[in-house]
């Protein structure tokens, strides 16, 4: 997996706009904006990801810069940045919590929802062990 770190004013470019507003299939421009983001942006390393203690804040529109990832995760470090810049299903409590803790009631969540999320940060930390296990990971 790579991670692409790019300024977010290119979102407000004419070349973005067009792309956006072109008649162009979904998958079409998608792949054009993935070109424009590597054209104009920077890869970045996960170390180098998690050191921006601004990296979250692409919901709070306060980040001059934001972050894409190209491919699949290869191990659980790459996984933790993958779930915050995109979606990692074993992940998803973790951004819930984060940036939508209203849900977490009663009234709002159920038990097997809960469940679901617990699931899922099982699994990954069964594969994170499991990495360590195997040496993939050096501790």
């Amino acid at each position: 997996m790579k991670i692409y770190r790019y300024n977010r004013s290119i979102t407000e470019t004419k070349e973005w706009q067009d792309i956006l507003n072109s008649t162009d299939s979904y998958k079409e421009r998608d792949k054009l904006l993935d070109e424009l983001i590597k054209k104009n942006g920077n890869e970045v390393t996960v170390q180098e990801y998690f050191s921006d203690g601004k990296r979250i804040s692409r919901y709070l529109c306060d980040s001059k810069y934001l972050y894409k990832c190209f491919g699949k995760p290869s191990n659980s470090f790459e996984r933790l940045a993958f779930s915050e810049i995109d979606y990692d299903d074993d992940l998803s409590y973790f951004n819930l919590k984060k940036y939508h803790p209203e849900d977490l009631t009663e009234s709002r969540t159920c038990w097997e929802e809960m469940e679901y999320y617990a699931d899922g940060m099982y699994y990954f930390i069964e594969a994170l062990k499991h990495e360590i296990a195997s040496g993939n990971i050096k501790y």
